[in-house]
């Protein structure tokens, strides 16, 4: 509880709730970040709702449209199976959309307990979880990607994985670095002088106030999710036809680039967008949630 100016007493949460509405508004004040917002939330309602807003299924040939012309029976035309292009890639944000936040999920929960344990512990601890995480990020991200398919194999699962374990690093330097700080503040010595365990002092003192830019990381993580998904199923070592991806969209209609551009160019232009989106909304959130940065646009 905390008095107010006229002597009112306002809770605690209250002056919370007022804090997190003045970022919401401070975010939406940006038109690039209102336009970025609106098409992050077409492409998840698009992936939720794929079966009811596709035309045709995912799968569902018709041999006698093939590569046809984009048209009103096809909005966006057909591949060489006759599979209707728009309907493949409404059901591939489905999964592009997944496996990006699935893989960022992943990323986060490794790399942030290692980086609250290594800043919190401070010392030989601090050093050799460090050394580990520069040993990881010393391997090229590809070379990585590819050696973690190898071993487990293409597939949905095995792609939100390898992703995720190719980030976390990023995610442990965040949270080392914030924790490093947070660990001498006031509370934080107020709370382990009262026998507070450390483990309740990360989760309760430490994590809390070092989550910001976890936030902001993964909302810019997210579109690099989704690019490393389509250079996998690109290159054919990612996720496997029949399922419908991005990547894997453009990589049928590559061959036939200079005949029928259409096939890979409108996937191409959905990773765009949605990197775009999700980028312009990091930045914004970086910009909100920052004081130091508040006043620079």
């Amino acid at each position: 509880m905390a008095a107010g100016e006229q002597g009112l007493i306002i809770p605690t949460a209250g002056r919370r709730r007022a804090g997190l509405l003045g970022v919401v508004v401070r975010f939406v004040s940006d038109p690039k970040a209102a336009v970025a917002t609106a098409l992050l939330g077409f492409f998840i309602v698009v992936a939720i709702f794929a079966p009811v807003i596709a035309p045709y299924g995912e799968d569902q040939h018709d041999k006698t449209a093939s590569l046809v012309q984009p048209s009103r029976q096809h909005f966006l035309g057909t591949d060489r199976l006759g599979r209707d292009i728009f309907s493949r890639i409404i059901y591939g944000a489905r999964v592009s959309v997944r496996i990006g936040l699935i893989s960022v999920g992943v990323a986060a929960a490794v790399g942030i307990p290692i980086g609250l344990v290594s800043g919190y512990a401070g010392g030989w601890i601090d050093e050799t979880i460090m050394r580990f995480v520069d040993a990881w990020i010393a391997f090229p991200n590809l070379i990585f990607l590819l050696f973690v398919i190898a071993i487990l194999g293409p597939g949905v699962t095995n792609v939100m994985v390898a992703i995720g374990l190719n980030s976390f690093p990023i995610y442990s330097r965040l949270i080392r670095a914030s924790t490093l700080s947070l660990r001498e503040r006031e509370y934080v010595m107020a709370a382990r002088s009262t026998g507070a365990s450390s483990g309740r002092i990360l989760q309760r003192h430490i994590l809390p106030n070092a989550v910001q830019p976890i936030i902001v990381q993964a909302s810019l993580a997210l579109g690099s999710a989704v690019l490393a998904e389509s250079g996998l199923s690109f290159l054919g070592i990612g996720i496997k036809p029949p399922t419908a991806t991005w990547g894997v969209i453009i990589a049928d209609g590559f061959a036939l680039i200079r005949v029928n551009p259409w096939i890979s160019i409108a996937p191409g232009v959905a990773i765009v967008l949605f990197v775009l989106s999700v980028n312009l909304m990091g930045d914004r959130l970086r910009d909100v949630m920052d004081p130091r940065l508040r006043g620079a646009r």
